[in-house]
């Protein structure tokens, strides 16, 4: 009888864990049509957004977005905005 009580106890908890992992409710996929998400350069994306100086422009969707972050040792990234 331990042991299906121990076996129960795993079982919830992978469960729980499972529940923790995810990508807030959708499965992953993009809107997209193709069933991928689409990397996005972060860099890139952050200076494309601050040399837009459009005021009354819509705000940029990033939800189904995947950034990369190919410039997280480079410490000039951003060094051209300033």
């Amino acid at each position: 009888m331990k042991t299906l009580w121990q076996l129960s106890g795993v079982a919830a908890l992978a469960l729980v864990l499972a529940g923790c992992f995810g990508n807030n409710g959708s499965n992953g996929t993009a809107d997209n049509g193709n069933g991928m998400t689409p990397k996005v350069d972060f860099t890139t994306f952050v200076k494309n957004q601050i040399n837009n100086p459009t005021v009354d422009r819509d705000p940029v969707s990033v939800n189904n977005k995947e950034f990369v972050f190919n410039d997280q040792d480079n410490e000039q990234a951003y060094n051209d905005l300033f």
